[in-house]
Parts: C-alpha cells; sequence; structure tokens
C-alpha cells in the first residue's frame, strides 16, 4: 500500500510522432510474474523528441513479500517497425515486505 516515485524517460526514436502513447509501470517477480502498478497517458511525442516523467505509484497491498525489478513499457496503438524498444528495465530492484507490528 506504500508509494514509490517512478522516474523514466521516453524517447521517440521512429520516423512519425508517438500520439499520446500509454506508459504502464510494470513490477516483476523474481519467478517472472507481472503486476502493472500504474498506467498513464503521456502527452504526443515528435519523431527524435525525449521527455523525463517522475509520478509516485502505488503498491499494491496484495503484492507478495520478495524482490522485483521494475519496467517502464510503452504502447502508442500506432502500427510500428519494431517494437522490441518500447520497454526498459530500471538498474535497481526493489524490496516488497510486510511492516512488523
Amino acid at each position: 500500500g506504500a508509494t514509490s516515485p517512478v522516474r523514466f524517460t521516453i524517447t521517440n526514436g521512429g520516423d512519425g510522432p508517438a500520439r499520446k502513447p500509454q506508459v504502464s509501470i510494470v513490477l516483476i517477480s523474481e519467478d517472472g510474474v507481472r503486476t502493472v502498478v500504474d498506467t498513464r497517458l503521456q502527452l504526443e511525442l515528435a519523431s527524435g523528441d525525449s521527455r523525463t516523467t517522475t509520478y509516485n505509484v502505488s503498491i499494491p497491498s496484495s503484492l507478495a513479500d520478495g524482490i522485483y525489478t521494475v519496467q517502464a513499457a510503452a504502447e502508442t496503438g500506432d502500427r510500428e517497425y519494431n517494437d522490441k524498444n518500447n520497454s526498459a528495465k530500471a538498474p535497481v530492484k526493489i524490496r516488497v515486505a510486510r511492516l512488523q507490528k
């Protein structure tokens, strides 16, 4: 149920505008289970432009204790030549643990 700041940079490396890309923040457990914790539409991004965004996301209180990789994944809804560069994982992992009372 806690919140955590997430900061990512989205870059449009294509040959046309990215019309309101949707970026999802995903937590990936050590056994590969993916949990989407936030999804937001971004402003249109012109070809070659970048934008850095920071906001707080809520960690679900139902999430199991463990170590998680944080990933930002973008979808535009537009046809792309290749979508292999539409996501990136953070260089650090987070630990989710219940507070002891």
